[in-house]
Formats: structure tokens, C-alpha cells, sequence
């Protein structure tokens, strides 16, 4: 009897052992299944970066081998052109050796710092040789290339950032930074069309892969300095005349698919916001509009979930990136907060929403576009003063061109 009551003990336990490992597979089946089909397939890969998939990773026994006839092969290299090509080959499979490791739930070690290290360590040798040699015909062919590959990298960089822990994300977004500042500083007057070029040739998979493009660079915006906001927003421009033709006839399935593919896209909360109102804002059917306008509701109630549950310190610093780029999406976020929020963080969203109003106010009277000055119009219909300011500033515009071409008639008019 007593052998049974063992036996049936030994049952019991087995199964509690198992239980969460169990509830661990169906959470990750349910992952998959989540994960849309058409933004799996615009994943990075390495055949997207022109490399060999890397077949062993950090700790593993071949490791080091690998790496040292790859390292040899390097410092065997004198020309500048070849070592710079095959310094950001082996930047890019440091990034997929990264990605590698936190799919296999190696983000605690070591490997994973040391990984992303070397990766920056590559990418300072790759953008200061092609800055020192970007004159030159086979380095400004180089910097097309990396230009390409940067967009991949951001986003190989954003999907890590949340799927690790807070401090390695911290380590993570700092390397963000750095790399996408150094490459950046490459060409600053050029940064537009090397944007633009860029969004053009990573084009290749889905009808939706264009959203991840905009989706990066809208990250890019709050990585890079203000200055470059103008740049970024004309590639967002580019890949959005390519995603339209794609998603401006989309069918119920197809809406499906759209909306799934947005639940997927893994950047911050506020980017997130930005890009969603960005898409209301074209011309789409309203069944398309629907889907957006319920996946950006949804990142709203997601965004101040977060802010919520963080300590103050973690406030402060996530409050941070209202203080350099106004958006009238800002606003929207930072009134949305006040409902559940302490006096004291009132008083600070509300000092927030002032300092972004005034950085709106000097983006309107910057403008000259006036379609641009009619969106935002349309946005800021229940804010009284800033409507005050973009009627004044299309005012001023068409007093412009009438004088303007008041000008040419009197240039051209003949002489009696």
C-alpha cells in the first residue's frame, strides 16, 4: 500500500514540476501564433545583409576557432576598401550572433555584452574609414551599402531592446545611439538622400515591409539630433508613397493583416503613438482607418499602463524625451497621463505640454508648406492658440508668393 501512496506522490510532483514548463510552451505557441506572418517575413535575416548565417555562437566549442581565422583574415587585409567591407560583414553577424543569443535565452551572461561591444567596436572602425574616404568612388559605394544595412541594424537593435531586461536594455539603447550618431555624422548634408535610397532598397518582402521602415525611423528621431528631423520625416515620406500603393485597397483580410502586422512592430510606446497618428492621417478607406485607430487606442492604453507602474525616478527619465521634439501627438499623450496622475506629476505633464506647444509653435513658424500647416490644422481643431499660429503663418505664406510674383510680373513686364 504504501508503495502505491509513493508511487502516486511521485505522479503528483512529476506534474507540478511540469506544469510551468507546460504553461511556458503554450505561452510561446501562442507568441507564434500572435506573430504575423507578413512581419516575420520582413524580419532581418542574413541573406537581407548579403552575410552567412553565423552557425555557432559565443560559449560554444567552435566558437573561438571561427572567430580567430575570421579575425587573421582581417588584419590580413590592407586594403582600406576590402578591410572596411569586411569589418561591416562581421559587424552584421556580431548583430545576429546577438540576436542568436536572447532567442536562446543567454541575455544574463556575458556573451551578449562582449557581442554588442565588439559590434560597436566594427562599426567606429566602418564609419570612420568611409568618413575619412568618402570622396572616393569605391568608399561613397561603401556608404550606400552601410546606409542600407543601418536601417536593419536599428531594427535588429529595437526588437533586442524589448526582449531583455531593463538594464540590458538601457546597455542596448546606448549602443543604439552610438552607432546611428556615427553614422549620422558620416554626411550630415546628405543624410536626406541617403535616407531616401536607403528606404528604396530595403523594400524586398511583404506589402507592409515599408511600415517597418517608417517605423525605424521614426525611432530615429528621438536617437538623432533635431536637425535631422526634417531629413527623417522626407524618407518617412518616400516609404509611405510605397506602402500606400500596397495598402490603400486592402480587403477585410487584408485589414486583418495590417492591423496584426502593427501589433507587431516593437519600438517605443511614444514613437509608436507618432507613427499611428501619422497613418490616420492619409487617405485611406475608413475600414483601414478603423484598424489603425484601434491599434493606436490600444498603444494609448498600453503607454500609460507603463508610465504608471514606474517608479518616480523611471518617470522622470521616460518624461525626458518630451523635451526635445515637439508633436502635437505629445500633447495628446502627455493629456491623457493627467487623468490618473499624482498633483505633482500634473504639475509636471502640464509644464511638459507647455514646452511642447512652444516647440510647435517655432516648427509653424519655420513651415512653408502649407499642406503641411492644413494637417496640422486639422489636429489641433480643440487647441485654440495653435490654430491662431498656423492661420497667421498660411497668412504669411500667401502674402509671400502674391509679392513674390508680384515681383516676377514687374521683372518681366517690357519697358515703355
Amino acid at each position: 500500500m504504501k508503495f502505491y501512496k509513493l508511487i502516486n506522490l511521485a505522479v503528483l510532483f512529476s506534474l507540478i514540476i511540469c506544469w510551468p514548463l507546460s504553461s511556458q510552451a503554450t505561452s510561446n505557441a501562442t507568441d507564434l501564433q500572435n506573430l504575423s506572418v507578413e512581419f516575420a517575413s520582413d524580419e532581418v535575416s542574413a541573406d537581407s545583409l548579403n552575410i552567412e548565417e553565423p552557425t555557432t555562437l559565443p560559449g560554444d566549442s567552435g566558437y573561438w576557432w571561427t572567430s580567430l581565422k575570421k579575425n587573421v583574415d582581417l588584419w590580413l587585409t590592407f586594403n582600406p576598401v576590402k578591410k572596411t567591407e569586411k569589418e561591416l560583414q562581421l559587424a552584421n553577424t556580431k548583430l545576429l550572433e546577438a540576436e542568436k543569443l536572447v532567442e536562446s535565452g543567454q541575455e544574463d551572461n556575458n556573451h551578449l555584452t562582449k557581442t554588442l561591444k565588439k559590434y560597436e567596436s566594427l562599426m567606429q572602425k566602418v564609419t570612420a574609414r568611409i568618413t575619412e574616404n568618402k570622396k572616393d568612388d569605391s568608399f561613397q559605394n561603401l556608404l550606400s551599402r552601410l546606409d542600407r544595412d543601418q536601417l536593419q541594424h536599428q531594427q535588429i537593435l529595437e526588437k533586442l531592446t524589448s526582449q531583455v531586461s531593463e538594464a540590458k536594455a538601457d546597455f542596448i539603447n546606448n549602443v543604439s545611439q552610438s552607432t546611428a550618431q556615427q553614422w549620422y555624422e558620416i554626411d550630415k548634408a546628405d543624410v536626406k538622400d541617403r535616407l531616401e535610397k536607403a528606404v528604396s532598397q530595403n523594400n524586398v518582402g511583404s506589402d507592409f515591409k515599408q511600415l517597418r521602415n517608417m517605423a525605424t525611423l521614426e525611432e530615429m528621431k528621438d536617437i538623432l539630433p533635431t536637425e535631422a528631423e526634417a531629413s527623417i520625416e522626407a524618407a518617412q515620406d518616400a516609404a509611405l508613397d510605397k506602402l500606400h500603393l500596397k495598402i490603400k485597397n486592402l480587403d477585410e483580410e487584408g485589414n486583418n493583416k495590417l492591423e496584426k502586422y502593427l501589433r507587431n512592430i516593437q519600438i517605443h510606446e511614444i514613437s509608436m503613438q507618432r507613427l499611428l497618428d501619422h497613418l490616420e492621417d492619409i487617405n485611406l478607406p475608413e475600414q483601414t482607418k478603423a484598424r489603425i485607430t484601434e491599434v493606436k487606442e490600444a498603444n494609448l492604453e498600453r503607454l500609460k499602463d507603463h508610465f504608471e507602474n514606474l517608479i518616480d525616478e523611471k518617470k522622470d527619465q521616460w518624461l525626458e524625451k518630451f523635451k526635445t521634439q515637439g508633436d502635437v501627438t505629445h500633447l495628446d499623450i502627455l493629456d491623457s497621463l493627467k487623468d490618473s496622475a499624482t498633483q505633482e506629476y500634473k504639475d509636471k505633464l502640464q509644464n511638459l505640454e507647455e514646452i511642447q506647444r512652444d516647440m510647435i509653435k517655432t516648427d509653424i513658424k519655420n513651415t512653408t508648406d502649407e499642406n503641411k500647416l492644413n494637417n496640422l490644422e486639422n489636429k489641433t481643431s480643440n487647441n485654440p492658440v495653435l490654430q491662431k499660429e498656423i492661420q497667421e503663418r498660411k497668412y504669411e505664406i500667401r502674402a509671400n508668393s502674391d509679392n513674390q510674383l508680384k515681383s516676377n510680373t514687374d521683372t518681366l513686364r517690357p519697358l515703355q
